[in-house]
């Protein structure tokens, strides 16, 4: 069984697929299966793949109908036989001890999360700019604090919640069956992934370093949706995420503080269009969300989990949470997006 089973889903990336394996190839922690996943690729991807398996043993691919990234890091998650499980997009790179550094530090500190930085680079392989993770362990084994780490340090903090800069355990994706969202649109999907298996971990340990090459390009799915508003998106990521938080948090208290982890994960998709000209956008985007039947029945909860978040967050954010419930009685706003998850029957029992 190999140690770590890295998982890259590939769609038309023939330009940089290359790059992507080879940077995996050279490793120096060699211990590891590579996990091709052809998303029914229209160019030449698909032969690279299978390039690569036939020159090593290690390399398998899948090649499927086109279904998006989430069904394709599912399609691999299913057949993953790694102790550890790490994410590598088709068109990134990695430094040779990108794996060795995420292992050692697993293994020194018994982690089940590792997490990390990565440099954004361009196709010179020059630094755009630096994500600088926040070094430390964290103890996360009670309801409590997994809702304070989930708060302080992936919502609201500077610990990265991107699949590439971590290292998950096998046995605990597998065992608890958690699984990529397959109904947002392939947005906002790896937020909803670590959350989820943050409910199951118990030590989280962050380092800095920055080993992972995160390139920037036209052609890149980031690039093209970056000024989408994608609520609809968000808000079915943390539909999943709350169908599993109720079935695993046992303390009544941290249930209470649900809607407040709704907000802070819409809030990093909509926060940047609220002020500006793309409020238009926002609220007709906001026409396509569910629930909201039950929206009246939450706005009478407003204060109680304005002073949830004045407790994890700072006032600006609780203000912002505030202003963004008052807007939602303004006609025009009617649909708005942050208050259809948070008012799901669940959340409102």
């Amino acid at each position: 069984m190999p140690r770590v089973s890295i998982i890259v889903p590939v769609y038309n990336v023939e330009k940089y697929l290359s790059q992507c394996v080879e940077s995996i190839l050279a490793q120096t922690f060699t211990d590891y299966e590579v996990i091709l996943i052809d998303d029914g690729s229209l160019d030449n991807s698909g032969s690279i793949c299978d390039f690569y398996a036939d020159r090593d043993p290690r390399i398998k691919v899948l090649h499927q109908k086109n279904g998006g990234v989430c069904k394709a890091r599912n399609a691999g998650l299913d057949i993953a036989k790694g102790e550890y499980i790490a994410f590598c997009d088709s068109d990134d790179y990695c430094t040779p001890v990108w794996l060795e550094r995420l292992i050692h530090t697993a293994q020194s500190e018994n982690a089940e999360l590792v997490v990390s930085g990565f440099h954004a680079v361009d196709e010179n392989a020059q630094v755009l700019w630096t994500f600088q993770n926040e070094t430390g362990t964290w103890d996360t084994e009670t309801d409590e604090k997994k809702i304070d780490y989930i708060f302080d340090k992936v919502l609201y903090g500077d610990n990265c919640w991107n699949l590439y800069t971590s290292l998950f355990m096998n046995g605990i994706i597998q065992q608890q069956q958690i699984r990529f969202c397959t109904t947002c649109d392939n947005f906002a999907e790896d937020l909803g992934f670590t959350v989820e298996y943050l409910l199951y971990c118990s030590k989280v340990c962050g380092i800095d370093t920055q080993e992972y090459r995160y390139l920037q390009h036209p052609e890149s799915l980031m690039a093209k949706s970056k000024n989408i508003v994608k609520l609809d998106s968000v808000n079915e990521v943390s539909v999943q995420f709350g169908e599993r938080f109720f079935s695993v948090v046992k303390d009544k208290k941290v249930k209470r503080v649900f809607p407040a982890l709704h907000f802070l994960i819409c809030r990093n998709q909509c926060r940047v269009y609220l002020y500006s000209d793309k409020g238009k956008a926002l609220a007709d985007e906001s026409k396509n969300i569910r629930n909201l039947q039950w929206f009246d029945k939450w706005m009478k909860k407003v204060w109680r989990n304005y002073r949830t978040l004045e407790h994890y967050c700072e006032k600006r954010t609780a203000q912002e949470y505030v202003l963004l419930s008052r807007l939602c009685y303004h006609r025009n706003w009617k649909r708005y997006g942050i208050e259809s998850a948070i008012a799901y029957k669940w959340f409102i029992r």
